[in-house]
Order: C-alpha cells, then structure tokens, then sequence
C-alpha cells in the first residue's frame, strides 16, 4: 500500500502556499463548506446505500481517516485553489477548466491503478470523468450563485441516484 492520499495532500500544500489567494479566503469559505457538506453526505448516501466509488485506507490512514482528509482538507483547498486562480476572460476560463478536469482524473487514474480507490455498482473512470466536470460546474456556480447551486445540488443527486439505482 502506498501513502498516495498524503502525497495528494503534501502536493496541494504547496501548490496552496505557491498559488492560493489567501488575501481573499474569506470570498471562499462559503463554497468551501459547500464543498465538504457535499461531499460528507456523499459518504452518508453510499453508507446507507451502497457505494459508487470508494476511497481506500492506505497504512497510514484507516477509512475514516481517508474520509475526512478529503473532506476537510483536499476537497474543499483543491476547490479554494481552482476558485482563487479563476481567470476572467472566456477562453482561460474554458482552459482552466480542461486543466482542472485533467488534474482531478490524472490524480484518480493514478488512484484507481495503485488502489486507493475503488469502484463499484457501474462507477467507472468515465463516470469519474464525467462527474469532474459537473463537480467542477457546480463548485463555480455555487461561488458566483449560490441560491442557484443550493437547489439543484439536490436535483443533481437525485440524477446520480436514479441513474446508479440507488432508490
């Protein structure tokens, strides 16, 4: 087993003090909570249901650990970071996104090879990918919107739930 969950965390460290706005946090920390709440009951729906994928313990973190580092800690940064670094003009914004698309499944592919997630019940990589790129629409929309986001968060589960047969 490999320490990947902490490497993902000691990267972002650095990119965060590299990149991050930390003069405007404050901005932030609404989609930041919304971040960790969406992801929290994520963990809640799949214990209850089952799971679409699964974040696996490594020898230095057990399940719960795993959890709630992605929750607390690389979930809501990686979102701070991609929101921090948003560039105004359209086709930045679109490229901004590829690169973010692109880290999140380059960090899952790597992932999903060496075990530390797993995927269940139909989830795939290209259900991953997919969700990427939703995950990374709603975060935006919540920061520029957030009485939008609120809800069609639900919806948006909703569709996961029905599509997965989780109700």
């Amino acid at each position: 087993m490999r320490a990947i969950h902490i490497g993902i965390g000691f990267w972002l460290l650095f990119a965060l003090l590299r990149w991050a706005d930390w003069n405007n946090i404050k901005r932030f920390y609404p989609t930041m909570l919304y971040i960790i709440i969406c992801k929290l009951l994520y963990e809640f729906i799949a214990h209850e249901k089952f799971y679409l994928w699964k974040l696996q313990p490594d020898f230095i973190l057990n399940f719960f650990g795993v959890v709630m580092l992605h929750a607390c800690f690389l979930y809501p940064f990686s979102g701070f970071l991609f929101l921090s670094n948003y560039p105004k003009e359209f086709d930045k914004q679109i490229l901004h996104f590829l690169k973010w698309i692109l880290i999140y499944a380059l960090l899952e592919w790597i992932g999903f090879k060496y075990g530390t997630i797993a995927y269940y019940n139909g989830w795939s990589f290209w259900w991953s990918l997919l969700f990427d790129v939703h995950m990374l629409l709603f975060i935006r929309l919540h920061y520029v919107k957030p009485l939008w986001a609120i809800p069609l968060s639900p919806l948006s589960t909703l569709f996961y739930m029905l599509m997965f047969n989780m109700l």
